[in-house]
């Protein structure tokens, strides 16, 4: 429970999702805030959305970024471990946020493993790495999610060290971007304690 958590971590829980078993049903996890927007996932969902602050004016925006600038919120989702649901519950977020009229940018920064343009259903012949290096636009990239809206940046193939790629002078400066014209920009990394890749990506971030 949210309290078992609190108790057991010393820290503010900001919110607890239901376990939602697939074979139950039809419907993929990340399908359920559209086919069902007020079930308890959904809710569940948006207590996340709520934390993110995008009830913010654009200064208190500010305050909270380090003065990085007044555009959206860029959040960096991860897991401790591998299976843990990160990837899934990433794209169910994203899909909820532009469900409920915001401007959502997800990306794929998961380099080692990426899943999401399989879970979005997506064909992605390139992806974040190209952006990454300079040999694409990131508008060359960008995909659509038909459902929703949301603004996609696949994964790409796996390169062998993609931690070199995810630091300020390239990732960094593709999310100042991003944070001018999106209201959220989720990034999917790799889990904590496996890999470096999210602790590199984390002073980039918001929250």
């Amino acid at each position: 429970t949210q309290r078992a958590a609190e108790q057991g971590l010393g820290r503010r829980c900001i919110g607890c999702l239901p376990l939602v078993r697939e074979g139950r049903r039809e419907a993929k996890i990340v399908d359920l805030p559209l086919e069902l927007p007020s079930g308890r996932f959904s809710e569940a969902l948006r207590t996340l959305v709520a934390e993110f602050g995008f009830a913010h004016t654009a200064l208190e925006r500010s305050v909270a970024a380090g003065g990085r600038g007044s555009g959206g919120s860029v959040v960096l989702m991860t897991s401790a471990v591998p299976s843990e649901g990160k990837s899934t519950t990433c794209v169910a977020l994203a899909r909820l946020a532009a469900a409920e009229g915001l401007k959502v940018l997800l990306v794929d920064a998961d380099l080692r493993k990426p899943r999401l343009a399989e879970l979005l259903e997506q064909e992605a012949p390139m992806g974040l790495v190209e952006i990454l290096r300079g040999e694409r636009e990131a508008e060359d990239v960008l995909l659509e999610d038909p459902a929703t809206g949301l603004a996609f940046i696949p994964g790409s193939a796996r390169v062998s060290q993609p931690t070199r790629l995810l630091g300020p002078k390239a990732m960094g400066i593709l999310l100042a971007e991003a944070r001018q014209h999106f209201d959220l920009v989720l990034v999917d990394s790799p889990p904590l304690l496996v890999v470096t890749d999210a602790r590199v990506m984390a002073p980039l971030c918001d929250a």
